[in-house]
């Protein structure tokens, strides 16, 4: 399934498309809207955005690699030197075509007439003169001989002795080329709807030419073809040239094109493969991870709860109901419902106290058993709330003694179990919005370096 979907991505199937465009716009929606949630952080709400999280990385990972395909695409260019814009051929000289090599680089290269009217080898995939490499003399050749000539008259001349020998038969490569197998293609042809599935001597050279075709065709008469195509692929770049004919304007006339395609082979797999798809795999591992830090969260609060608390055992169950409005991260404000003794301390009806309670829907919280941490002097806050004026703490301690107790966490399995994973809450939310904006940011990344390495 997978693999079928790659394929429908890198072919530019408008229906996967739109259906991956529809999911991350409802992703990023999603995570825009939770900027306007509540203090409050509920476990449930949190799972659906780790499960959004891990959905999105899932998708993003078969569409980053299918982004990171290398993607050829043919752009008319101007001829130069060496193309007839149009006539009966397409070559401004008649003459063999021979492979240069030229600071390392390979090239095929033919005889034109530059501007300045001299005869010239030029190379097919650099547009530009062989250096270091005279014009033709107008010396006239001898019977037997290579020679160059003119496409518009009889003139003819002998091929330079400096020029590379014509008779040395030019050594291309095999390139293989398939109509699936997206996931282990070096790159893809748009217009063909072909994959480079693999490129012969490439591994043991460094460099590879191919050659489709002869550079000596000429154009046939029914409809728009490709003369030839001369591929090379060097230093991870795959450079393109070739001739296209279409029909001209006038009947039994022909128009001829120099379209060239250049685009990097290592670029984008390399981002996918160091950057995009270990990011994305992080964020698909965020839901299970988290799921495990909810289960193992009671335990570790249990033991941090028993180095720096006092476990109080009740006669009766002590109710509080957080306080509207009154969360402070993950400590809520609480009313006391009936009066009740914890320690050496009386709490009567409507007390007000510190507890952690993760009640995020402000429903009552009972209790038998209390952990209570030491109070606090009024200049230190209260374990994960945010410090109050001193005036204010003063004030609030004047007006109601029962303050002074320590913060409150319910030792009760079940309570304990909703305020251990309020504790962890707030870290497993900003996982989830930070796991869901790489999961949908990390694709982008692969797809602008892919597009910025195609020429």
């Amino acid at each position: 399934m997978r693999a079928g979907l790659l394929e429908a991505m890198v072919r530019g199937d408008r229906s996967i498309w739109a259906i991956v465009a529809a999911l991350w716009l409802i992703t990023a929606g999603l995570v825009v809207a939770q900027r306007g949630g509540g203090a409050r952080l509920g476990y449930l709400r949190i799972v659906a955005l780790l499960s959004l999280a891990s959905a999105t990385s899932m998708v993003g990972l078969t569409l980053a690699t299918a982004l990171a395909v290398p993607r050829i695409v043919w752009k008319t260019s101007d001829g130069g030197d060496l193309v007839e814009k149009s006539g009966d051929t397409w070559r401004r000289l008649r003459g063999p075509a021979v492979q240069i090599l030229v600071g390392g680089v390979p090239d095929v290269a033919i005889p034109t007439i530059d501007a300045s009217g001299a005869w010239v080898l030029s190379g097919l995939l650099s547009g530009k003169p062989a250096p270091g490499l005279p014009p033709a003399a107008a010396t006239a050749p001898e019977l037997g001989t290579p020679r160059l000539c003119s496409t518009t008259s009889e003139r003819c001349r002998a091929w330079p002795s400096a020029w590379p020998d014509p008779a040395r038969s030019p050594a291309f490569d095999d390139f293989t080329w398939a109509k699936d197998g997206a996931s282990a293609a070096f790159a893809y042809d748009v217009e063909s709807g072909l994959y480079l599935r693999d490129v012969g001597g490439l591994e043991r050279e460094g460099r590879a030419l191919e050659l489709v075709g002869r550079v000596t065709n000429d154009a046939p008469r029914e409809g728009a073809t490709a003369l030839f195509v001369l591929r090379r692929i060097q230093g991870g770049r795959l450079a393109g040239m070739r001739v296209v004919a279409i029909p001209g304007r006038a009947p039994g006339t022909q128009e001829y094109r120099v379209q060239r395609a250049d685009v990097s082979l290592s670029a984008g797999p390399w981002v996918l493969r160091f950057v995009a798809r270990p990011v994305l795999v992080a964020c698909a591992l965020a839901l299970p991870v988290l799921l495990l830090a909810y289960l193992f969260a009671p335990r570790w609060l249990a033991a941090r709860l028993r180095q720096r608390a006092v476990r109080r055992e009740l006669a009766r169950s002590l109710v509080l109901v957080p306080v509207l409005g009154g969360a402070r991260d993950r400590v809520d404000l609480a009313t006391v419902i009936d009066d009740a003794e914890i320690g050496d301390a009386t709490l009567t009806r409507g007390t007000v106290v510190s507890a952690a309670l993760g009640a995020d829907d402000g429903r009552p919280v009972e209790s038998r058993a209390w952990f209570e941490l030491p109070a606090l002097s009024t200049s230190e806050p209260a374990p994960g709330s945010a410090p109050a004026p001193v005036g204010e703490r003063e004030a609030n301690a004047d007006a109601n003694p029962a303050r002074r107790l320590g913060l409150l966490v319910p030792a009760d399995a079940l309570p304990f179990r909703r305020a251990a994973r309020a504790w962890l809450s707030p870290y497993a939310y900003a996982i989830a919005i930070l796991a869901t904006g790489l999961a949908a940011a990390a694709p982008g990344l692969v797809a602008v370096v892919a597009l910025l390495s195609t020429r």
